[in-house]
C-alpha cells in the first residue's frame, strides 16, 4: 500500500528533526567515533567483575568511564578521535594504567589489563601494546590517518574544483575500481569515483562527522573535503555493521580535526602553472610552447592558466578542558585563459534575406554574435580565441567541541562551500554565471547514562543550490544550431536550469553492555528536498538545417528554420523524499577470542513526491526492507596473531533522483511540441514562429514511465578473510569478497516493433503494437550483477619514519546493465524483440540475460595501489652536511588499473539494425579473431591516428527483424593506467613546535601515457577502429607550509 506522507516545509522539517533529537529514547548515528575494550584479570587469569575503567583524552583531558562486567568485559564508546591514557582500579589492587591507546575512526581498540594484589594503594603504568589487526569486527575497511593524508601528493587539478580533496584517497582502497584516475566515474551524469566490489556509481554514501554529503541528484558527495581539515578518513568496502546503511556500496567517511588543550595550526598555498608545469608524453598531445609558437598555433599548446589553493587553519582551546574550536579557510583560485574555437559565417556570408523587416533585425542581431573567421588557413569558416575562465572558491569551516560534563560533549560544526564562476565560451550568448553553493551544518551529543549505557545524538543540515544560467543579457535568447556554423544562445538546451537541495537528519544511538553483550541500537532519518527549475528546450532549440532546396547556412540568411522544439507549460518542480531507518546490532563475545557481529537494520522510503502534484511517477514508498547482517571474527591463537573473519549482510541501494529526471516533465502540464514545415514550399518563419506555426510533427511520442513495482535494489555481500600481523607494525590481509546485485535500475524497451518476414526501416511504426505512441521506456528493477575478487592488503603504521600501504585485487564484475547513466557506451538495451516484455509481463530475466549478461563496465580485473610516506634517514647530521641533508621526508602514490570494457555498435538504419524501433543495436560477428582485443595502440603521429586497428569488415550489420547480434556486451577494452605520483619533502625548523614545510610534487613522475578509446561505432566505417587521443602526462605542483 502506497504511503501518502504528509508534505512539510523545510522550517517544519527542522523542528521535527529538534524534538527527535530530545526524545531519550533515540537511536542509529553513524559513528564517527571509536571504542576501547577488553578484559580486566587477575595475576592467575580469573576475570575481574567491578574494575572502574576510565579513559582520559591526553589532548582535551575528557574522560569516558565504564565498569568490568560479571565476565570481566568493559566497553567504552563513542570516543572521539585521539590518544589515551586507560586507569583500571579496584580496591585490594594496584591501579593500572595503559598510556598511549590510540583509537582510531570506527576501530575498536582492545585492551586487556591485568591487576595485580596489594596489601596498599600503587600504581603500575605501562605503555599501550594495542593489537594492529581487527579481532572483533568483520567488515572490509580502510582507514588513513592525518599523517597518511598530509604526507601523500594529492592534485589540486581534478575536476570539478575538487582538487585535495580526502575522497581521492578512496580510490586507493582494495575492492575499489574508477577508470580514469581520481577523477569521478565516467558518466555523462555525474556520479562518484569510489565504485566497490561489484556496484555501480551511485552505490556508495558519504558523510562528514556522521552528517550525509551526499547529492540526491546523483548520489554524489554534496561537496569535496579538504584533506588539511580532515582528522581521520575511512572507506568501509564491505559487510559493514547494520548501523550504516543508505547505500549498497561502500561507505565513505570523514571525520574533521578538533581543538585541544594546545594552540596549533598551518597556513599553506599550492601553486600550479598549467603552461609552464606540464611536460607532454607523446607528440599528439598538447605542448609547451614560447610565445611565438603561441601566436602561430594556440591549438598546440598548453592553455595559460594558473592554480593558487592557499588556507590556513588554527585550533585550540576557548577554556581549557571545556571548549575547545578548530577552524579552516581555503580558497581554489584559478586564473587565466581557455582556448575556444568555433566554424563562423564568411564575409560574405553577413547580410540577411528574409523579405522582412523584423525577421532581418533578428538574423542581424544573431550574426554579431559572430565574430570574423581568423585561421582560414585550417577552415575557411575557423575562428579561435582565448576566453576568460577565473574562479575562486572560498570554504570556510568550523568546528567546536564542549566537554559539558564528564557524562556529556558536544560537538558543533559548520561548512561553507562556494563555487561561484563564469563561463565564457567563444560566442557571445554561449556562457552564464554559474553559482554552486553548499552549506552544511551538525551537532552531536554523547551522553553516558550510566557505566553500561551511552548513547549518543546527532543532528545535520545540508542545503545546495546550483543555478546554470543562460548568459546574462541573452536569457530569452534559444538554443540556435545552423549546420555547418557553431551553435548560438546556451549549448545546452537544458538552461537555465535553477536548483535548490535540502537535506535535513536526524540520527541517534543507545548502546547498552551487557555480560558478553554489547547492544546498539538507532535510527536514522532523512527528510530530502530536491526544488527547481529544469526542462529541455524551454527557451526553445531553432534548427537551420539543409531544405527548401538550401544549405544550412543559406536558410539561417533567409530566416527559414526546418524545424523548431519548444517545451511549454510549468517547468518548476518540487519534489519531497522520507528515507527512515531502524537498526539493532549486538556484538556478542561468546568466548574470549570469538565476536559475532549480529544486527538487523529496516530501511523505509517514500517515492519521489511533487508538492502539487505537477508530476506523478507511479510508484509507492517501500516501507518494509529487511537487511539482516551476520558476521564472526575468531581470534585463533587468542594473541591477535592470527584473526579468521567471515560475514554476510544486506543492503539497498537508492533511488537517486537521476533515475527519474527525464520522467518529471508529463503531460498534460508540461509538453514538449515539435514543429515542422508544412512542406517544402512552405518554410517556417523566423518572424513568426511559434509552437502554432507550421505543422505540429507527427512523428510519435516517446512516453517514459516508472514500472509500478519499483523498490530498492539489493545487494548482497559476504567475505572470508584471515589477517594477522607480521611484524609489530604491519599486518597482511587476505580476503574472497563476494556480491550480487539483484534488482538494480534499469531501462526496459516497451511498445518495440513487431518482427515480420518483410519488416523494413520505414514500416517500423506501423508494426509497433501502439503505433499511436514510439518506444516505452520503463524504468525497473531489471539488473543484476555478480562479483567475485581475490584481495590483498598490506599496512603499515607509522613507525621510524616509515609507513605504507599496499592493495591488490583480482577480480571477475559480471551484470545486465552498468548504469542508466551510461547511455548507449554500456548497450544496457536487450536487442532481443520480447526479452523486455518477458521481464515486464512475468518478471523473468531469463531471455536478457543471454543478451546482456557480460563484463561489467567496471570491470577492471587487476587493480592494484601502493602509497607510502618515508623519512629519509640521514635527519640528524650536524654543520653544513646537516644543514642541507636533515629533515627531508618523500611519499608516494603509485597504481596500475586494467583497461574498463567497451562496445561495438551498429551504424545501418540509424543504430538500429534489427529495426525493432530501438537503437543502441550491436552486429554480428564475421571475425571471432577480434572478439575480447584491447586497444593499448598509442597514436605518435597524424599519420597514427587514421590506423584502423580494427576493420569494419570484421562485423556484419544485417540483423533479422526482433533478433539480437552475435557480439556479446562489452567485448573490448581500452588501454591500462599505471602512473606513479611522488611528493618531495623539506621540513625546516623555525623555533620550538613551528616549522616551514617545503613540497615538490610530481604527478606521472615516468610520464606514462595510455591510448584512449577508439572509436567503435559503424556509423563512420571510415573512422571505425581509429585512436584518435592519448592521456596521461607529467606535471608538478609545488608548495609551502608554516606550521606552528
Amino acid at each position: 500500500m502506497r504511503l501518502q506522507a504528509k508534505l512539510i516545509g523545510p522550517a517544519a522539517a527542522v523542528l521535527a528533526l529538534l524534538l527527535l533529537l530530545l526524545l531519550p529514547r533515540a537511536t542509529a548515528a553513524q559513528a564517527t567515533t571509536g571504542t576501547i575494550e577488553g578484559q580486566a584479570k587477575d595475576a592467575q587469569g580469573a576475570v575481574l567483575p567491578g574494575v572502574s575503567m576510565t579513559a582520559t583524552n591526553v589532548e582535551t583531558g575528557a574522560t569516558f568511564h565504564a565498569v568490568t562486567t560479571e565476565s570481566g568485559l568493559y566497553r567504552l564508546t563513542y570516543l572521539p578521535l585521539g590518544r589515551y591514557d586507560v586507569r583500571a582500579e579496584l580496591s585490594g589492587f594496584r591501579t593500572a594504567v595503559t598510556e598511549g591507546v590510540r583509537v582510531g575512526l570506527n576501530e575498536t581498540a582492545v585492551v586487556t589489563v591485568t591487576l595485580q594484589v596489594a596489601a596498599v594503594e600503587q600504581e603500575v603504568t605501562v605503555l599501550a601494546q594495542v593489537p594492529i589487526v581487527q579481532t572483533t569486527k568483520s567488515e572490509i575497511r580502510r582507514t588513513y590517518d592525518e599523517r597518511a593524508l598530509l604526507d601523500r601528493p594529492v592534485t589540486t587539478q581534478v575536476s570539478g574544483f575538487a582538487g585535495r580533496s580526502v575522497y581521492n584517497f578512496a580510490t586507493l582502497s582494495p575492492g575499489v575500481t574508477t577508470p580514469v584516475r581520481f577523477d569521478r566515474a565516467f558518466l555523462g551524469s555525474g556520479g562518484s569515483n569510489v565504485i566497490a566490489n561489484g556496484t555501480t556509481a551511485r552505490s556508495s554514501n558519504f558523510e562528514l562527522d556522521g552528517i550525509s554529503n551526499v547529492d540526491p541528484e546523483d548520489n554524489d558527495y554534496r561537496v569535496a573535503v579538504s584533506v588539511e581539515g580532515v582528522k581521520e578518513f575511512e572507506v568501509i568496502t564491505s559487510n559493514y555493521n547494520a548501523e550504516f546503511g543508505r547505500a549498497g556500496g561502500a561507505q565513505a567517511r570523514a571525520v574533521s580535526k578538533s581543538g585541544s588543550n594546545a594552540f596549533h595550526g598551518s597556513a599553506y598555498e599550492f601553486y600550479f602553472d598549467n603552461a609552464a608545469f606540464n611536460w607532454p608524453g607523446n607528440p599528439l598531445q598538447s605542448q609547451r610552447c614560447s610565445e611565438a609558437e603561441r601566436q602561430q598555433n594556440p591549438t598546440r599548446c598548453y592553455a595559460e592558466f594558473t592554480l593558487n589553493m592557499f588556507g590556513a587553519t588554527a585550533g585550540g582551546p576557548i577554556t581549557r578542558d571545556k571548549i575547545f574550536f578548530f577552524g579552516l579557510f581555503e580558497n581554489n583560485v584559478r586564473r587565466g585563459e581557455n582556448f575556444a574555437s568555433g566554424l563562423v559565417p564568411l564575409r560574405t556570408e553577413r547580410t540577411p534575406d528574409t523579405g522582412s523587416v523584423e525577421g532581418d533585425r533578428i538574423i542581424s542581431e544573431w550574426l554579431t554574435l559572430y565574430p570574423q573567421p581568423n585561421r582560414t588557413d585550417v577552415n575557411i569558416r575557423r575562428h579561435e580565441t582565448n576566453v576568460p575562465f577565473d574562479y575562486d572558491t572560498p570554504n570556510p569551516f568550523l568546528r567546536v567541541d564542549f566537554n559539558l560534563t564528564n557524562a556529556s560533549k558536544l560537538m558543533t560544526r559548520y561548512d561553507l562551500r562556494n563555487q561561484d564562476f563564469k563561463i565564457t565560451r567563444v560566442f557571445p550568448s554561449n556562457g552564464g554565471d554559474i553559482v554552486d553553493r553548499a552549506h552544511t551544518g551538525g551537532v552531536a551529543l554523547t551522553h553516558t547514562f550510566s557505566p553500561t549505557l551511552v548513547g549518543e545524538f546527532r543532528g545535520g543540515y545540508a542545503y545546495r543550490r546550483v543555478d546554470l544560467p543562460t548568459e546574462r543579457g541573452f536569457e530569452a535568447m534559444p538554443t540556435v544550431v545552423v549546420t555547418g556554423l557553431g551553435t548560438l544562445g546556451s549549448t545546452s538546451t537544458q538552461f537555465p536550469i535553477f536548483r535548490k537541495l535540502y537535506d535535513y537528519q536526524g540520527n541517534g544511538s543507545l548502546t547498552w553492555t551487557k555480560g558478553r553483550h554489547a547492544v546498539k541500537a538507532g535510527y536514522d532519518l532523512h527528510r530530502t528536498f530536491n526544488n527547481g527549475i529544469q526542462s529541455d528546450n524551454v527557451r526553445g532549440l531553432i534548427t537551420f538545417g539543409n531544405g527548401y532546396g538550401r544549405s544550412g547556412i543559406e536558410n539561417f540568411l533567409a530566416g527559414t528554420p526546418t524545424q523548431y522544439v519548444a517545451t511549454i507549460g510549468d517547468v518548476e518542480r518540487n519534489f519531497r523524499y522520507w528515507d527512515v531507518a531502524f537498526y539493532v546490532q549486538d556484538d556478542w563475545r561468546i568466548r574470549d577470542n570469538v565476536t559475532l557481529n549480529l544486527g538487523l537494520r529496516n530501511e523505509s522510503v517514500t517515492d519521489w513526491s511533487e508538492q502539487d502534484g505537477k508530476t506523478d511517477f507511479g510508484y509507492s514508498a517501500s516501507l518494509l526492507n529487511l537487511a539482516p547482517r551476520v558476521g564472526i571474527a575468531w581470534d585463533v591463537t587468542g594473541d591477535s596473531r592470527w584473526v579468521v573473519r567471515g560475514a554476510y549482510g544486506l543492503s539497498y541501494d537508492r533511488v537517486n533522483f537521476f533515475f527519474l529526471r527525464s520522467l518529471q516533465f508529463q503531460p498534460p502540464v508540461t509538453r514538449t511540441v515539435t514543429v515542422l514545415p508544412s512542406s517544402e514550399d512552405e518554410p517556417l518563419r523566423i518572424e513568426t514562429l511559434s509552437p502554432s506555426s507550421g505543422t505540429v510533427a507527427s512523428s510519435p511520442l516517446t512516453v517514459f514511465d516508472v514500472d509500478p513495482a519499483f523498490e530498492l535494489g539489493k545487494v548482497h555481500t559476504w567475505n572470508v578473510t584471515v589477517e594477522r600481523p607480521i611484524t609489530r607494525t604491519t599486518s597482511v590481509r587476505l580476503s574472497y569478497v563476494g556480491s550480487a546485485t539483484r534488482g538494480l535500475p534499469a531501462t526496459l524497451i516497451l511498445n518495440r516493433a513487431e518482427p515480420t518476414p518483410d519488416a523494413t526501416f520505414f514500416d517500423r511504426q506501423e508494426r509497433r503494437p501502439d503505433p499511436t505512441i514510439g518506444n516505452l521506456q520503463r524504468l525497473a528493477n531489471a539488473s543484476d550483477g555478480n562479483y567475485r575478487a581475490l584481495q590483498v592488503s598490506v599496512d603499515r603504521r607509522m613507525a621510524s619514519g616509515f609507513q605504507y600501504q599496499f592493495s591488490y585485487t583480482y577480480s571477475r564484475a559480471r551484470d545486465l546493465a552498468s548504469d542508466v547513466g551510461f547511455g548507449s557506451g554500456d548497450m544496457w538495451i536487450s536487442m532481443t524483440h520480447d526479452a523486455d516484455l518477458l521481464f515486464a509481463q512475468t518478471g523473468d530475466n531469463s531471455a536478457r540475460k543471454a543478451d546482456l549478461y557480460g563484463p561489467s563496465r567496471y570491470d577492471q580485473p587487476h587493480v592494484w595501489s601502493f602509497n607510502f610516506s618515508y623519512e629519509l634517514p640521514w635527519k640528524d647530521q650536524r654543520g653544513l652536511v646537516g644543514a642541507l641533508a636533515n629533515h627531508w621526508q618523500v611519499g608516494g602514490t603509485a597504481y596500475y588499473r586494467d583497461g574498463y570494457p567497451i562496445n561495438v555498435t551498429c551504424g545501418e538504419n540509424s543504430s538500429d539494425c534489427n529495426i525493432d524501433g530501438f537503437a543502441q543495436d550491436r552486429p554480428n560477428v564475421l571475425d571471432a579473431s577480434v572478439v575480447g582485443r584491447q586497444f593499448q595502440d598509442k597514436p605518435r603521429n597524424e599519420a597514427d591516428t587514421q590506423v584502423q586497428h580494427i576493420l569494419p569488415t570484421a562485423f556484419d550489420q544485417a540483423i533479422a527483424p526482433g533478433a539480437r547480434g552475435t557480439l556479446p556486451r562489452n567485448q573490448f577494452r581500452t588501454d591500462d593506467i599505471a602512473t606513479f605520483d611522488m611528493a618531495l619533502i623539506r621540513h625546516i625548523p623555525v623555533v620550538r613546535d613551528q616549522r616551514i614545510q617545503l613540497r615538490f610534487e610530481v604527478y606521472n613522475l615516468f610520464n606514462n601515457t595510455f591510448a584512449g578509446a577508439p572509436n567503435l561505432s559503424l556509423a563512420t566505417p571510415d573512422d571505425f577502429g581509429k585512436i584518435a587521443s592519448v592521456s596521461g602526462n607529467r606535471s608538478i605542483q609545488i608548495a609551502a607550509k608554516y606550521y606552528w
